[in-house]
């Protein structure tokens, strides 16, 4: 099977995969991200101040800080992050 394959080649990297046949119950999920296990719950407000960060260090690297700006607020308001970037071009187009 190919996801076999896909999934004990580690020439590269490490892979988390798993087909729909093998995620029929929610047991099977939790078997698959077992490697991962125990996940801890996030908390948001560590969540934003972290994501707060990212302006002023990817803006650092090169990256347009308004557009770093779009995307982390679109990421916290679950929207879709390329719609955002791309209101953000047409709207500076239309100027």
């Amino acid at each position: 099977m190919e996801a076999d394959t896909i999934r004990s080649d580690t020439g590269r990297l490490r892979k988390l995969l798993a087909t729909g046949e093998e995620l029929q119950i929610l047991g099977d999920v939790e078997r698959v991200l077992m490697p991962l296990l125990p996940l801890h719950e996030v908390d948001s407000a560590d969540q934003g101040s972290t994501l707060s960060m990212l302006p002023d260090v990817l803006s650092a690297k090169g990256l347009p800080r308004d557009a770093v700006e779009i995307v982390v607020k679109a990421f916290l308001d679950q929207q879709p992050l390329l719609e955002r970037l791309h209101d953000r071009r047409r709207n500076s187009a239309n100027r």
